[in-house]
This record gives structure tokens, C-alpha cells and sequence, in this order.
């Protein structure tokens, strides 16, 4: 039919109008009786093609969990992840939709999914991360198509996430002096450079000659975030660059004077570890280990973000405080101690 809002003529289907008692029109739209804008016909048109949006026929199986990691897959937010956070991204996605696929969305509640949580539980780690894709999905369904993916995110991380192994556990101190009584002095200087860095191992090898300047490391790019670093050198830094041997593009080497590989140096850790009588630790650790000396020594979080790379200040605090607290807590035992001594 043809109507005239505010002196525009539009032909629009699916469209009634009725007049008002006091003189004039409204217009509603046919299927739901909903009224619509009649003074602004820019408001008019977008709530109709949102109308007709609502009312496509979807594909079968829309709402479910396979539909929902389908658009996903489908969206910037999930192609311009970085290539590692793809690939990890892609083990959890395959392994809902694997599990979940049929089931919808919106019935999905959080006693099944702690459930679900439970069966990964002797790999904390997995079963974080699983939950944390759960989550994400929720809010994506919630921003795409609340209607058939539903609003709520049964999601709580706080209470839901696992106590992980030692394996991302901050080396402490002992562990730190005897794995560089232990290691080889081409281990030990990569893994020196990753606790003064706080940076991953992955990229710790990845350094090239061409990225010192002597005062420390210039514009580099993390593999896993894509986050852009330039990182000063400290003194302890600058003692293990000074004695690294010019045998290849990049810094740092094995043995034999190639490139180390990231399944070689964890390894290597593990067995010196092993070695020297501390078992559980893992390299990740170092990163936590660098973090929370930076904490203790007074940085706030947007220091020590500058430095690791992280983005969010909730990222920040999960590496660096806990040991602060711990810390704080002997404090005041120890205050305790000489007031009733």
C-alpha cells in the first residue's frame, strides 16, 4: 500500500493503517499489531526492515549450539583473532559443537555446564578455557540475535573457574636459583630473558639482533596477541645479551646454535626442572614470576601491562597480585607476632 509520512510517499507491504478518532492516522504492522513511528519516516522504514529482519524464515537448527558457532566462525570477532588464539579457539569451538550442537542456546543452564566443567577437571586449564568460550559465546548470540540465542550468560567465571595445576604457578626463588645452578648457560640465558621480559617463551626466541639497541629491545610484535612492545633492558638483561654469542639472526640459540623451537625449550625446562628436584613448574610460570616482582617492587597495573603486553587491567592483576596478597597476609601476622611477643 501506499502511505504519505511527513510528506513522503512510501510503498510499504505488510503495513495497516487506521484512523484516529481526533483525526488523522496510525500505523501498525500487520502481523503483530505492533504501532509504528508515524512523524519520522527514517524511524518508520528502520523499525520495518528490522520487522522483516525478525520475521526470515531461519535455516533448521538456528538457536542451537552448531548454529550459533557457525555465525561465530563466520564473524570479524572470531577471523581477526591472532593465528594461536585461532588455533586454541577452534579446539573448544569443535569440541561444543561436538557435545552441544543440537541443544539450543538460551535452555542451555549453568548446573549442565558445570557439569560439563567437572569432566575436564583434572586439566583445570582446559576447563577454564572452556568456560571462558562459553562465555564469549553467550555474549556474541546475546549481540546477534537475542530472540533465538537468548539475553542471559549463565557464565560466572569467578565461581566456576578451576584452581590450576603449578604449571602457570610463578616460579619461587629457590626453584629460580637452582634451575641456573642446573641448566646449560644456553638455557639459562633464554630462560633469563623471559623472566626479565615477562614476555612468553615463544617470543623470547623469536628476538632478533636486529630488535637490541643496546638499552633494550625495540618494537616488536607478540605472535600470540599481536600486541606491539618495546621493552627496556634491565641490568640483568644487559648481562645476558653481553654474553650471547652472534651465531644466528636471532638472539638467542641452543647448543648446537640454532633457533630454539617452542616444544624443545619447554621441554629442556622440564627436564632440568626435573633434575634439580622441582617438578610441576612450567615456563609460563616465568611471566607470572616477572609480573608479580614488578608488583612487589610497587608497579601498578598500566606499568606492568606495558611490559607483559596485556591489554585489560583484570589480566594485569591475575599475573601479578596474588603474590602481593600473600605477602600483605605475612605482614600482618607478622605485626600480630610482636604485639603479643
Amino acid at each position: 500500500m501506499w502511505i504519505e509520512v511527513g510528506g513522503v510517499r512510501i510503498e510499504i507491504k505488510g503495513v495497516k493503517w487506521v484512523r484516529r478518532a481526533e483525526g488523522g492516522f496510525y500505523l501498525y504492522w500487520r502481523k503483530t499489531g505492533e504501532q509504528l513511528p508515524d512523524k519520522d519516516p527514517v524511524a518508520l522504514v528502520q523499525r520495518i526492515a528490522e520487522l522483516r529482519e525478525e520475521r526470515k524464515p531461519q535455516p533448521p537448527g538456528y538457536g542451537t549450539w552448531s548454529s550459533l558457532i557457525r555465525v561465530y566462525r563466520d564473524s570479524p570477532e572470531y577471523r581477526e583473532k591472532a593465528p594461536l588464539t585461532l588455533r586454541d579457539y577452534e579446539r573448544h569451538l569443535t569440541a561444543i559443537d561436538r557435545v552441544w550442537g543440537r541443544s539450543r542456546v538460551k535452555d542451555t543452564a549453568a548446573p549442565a555446564l558445570i557439569a560439563h566443567r567437572n569432566k575436564l577437571a583434572s586439566k583445570p586449564r582446559k576447563a577454564n578455557y572452556r568456560m571462558q568460550v562459553f562465555s564469549l559465546l553467550f555474549g556474541f548470540g546475546a549481540f546477534v540475535d537475542p530472540n533465538q540465542f537468548g539475553k542471559a550468560n549463565p557464565v560466572n567465571m569467578r565461581r566456576m573457574k578451576l584452581k590450576q595445576g603449578p604449571g602457570y604457578s610463578p616460579w619461587p626463588e629457590n626453584v629460580i636459583d637452582d634451575f641456573d645452578k642446573a641448566a646449560y648457560k644456553e638455557l639459562r640465558w633464554v630462560v633469563g630473558a623471559a623472566l626479565e621480559t615477562c614476555q612468553r617463551g615463544q617470543d623470547v626466541i623469536r628476538l632478533a639482533w636486529t630488535h637490541w639497541h643496546g638499552e633494550g629491545i625495540e618494537v616488536f610484535t607478540q605472535k600470540k596477541t599481536k600486541a606491539m612492545l618495546a621493552i627496556p633492558a634491565s641490568d640483568r638483561l644487559k648481562q645476558i645479551v653481553a654474553e650471547l654469542p652472534r651465531t644466528d639472526l636471532v638472539m638467542f640459540t641452543t647448543k648446537t646454535g640454532k633457533p630454539w623451537t617452542e616444544g624443545n625449550l619447554r621441554n629442556e625446562v622440564r627436564k632440568t626442572l626435573k633434575k634439580c628436584g622441582h617438578t610441576g613448574y612450567g615456563l609460563h610460570g616465568l611471566r607470572f614470576k616477572g609480573a608479580r616482582r614488578l608488583r612487589l617492587l610497587g608497579c601498578g597495573p598500566d606499568i606492568i601491562g606495558a611490559l607483559t603486553g596485556h591489554a585489560t587491567e583484570r589480566m594485569v592483576r591475575e599475573y601479578s597480585e596474588r603474590e602481593e596478597r600473600a605477602s600483605e597476609a605475612v605482614v600482618h601476622l607478622n605485626r600480630a607476632q610482636d604485639k603479643n611477643g
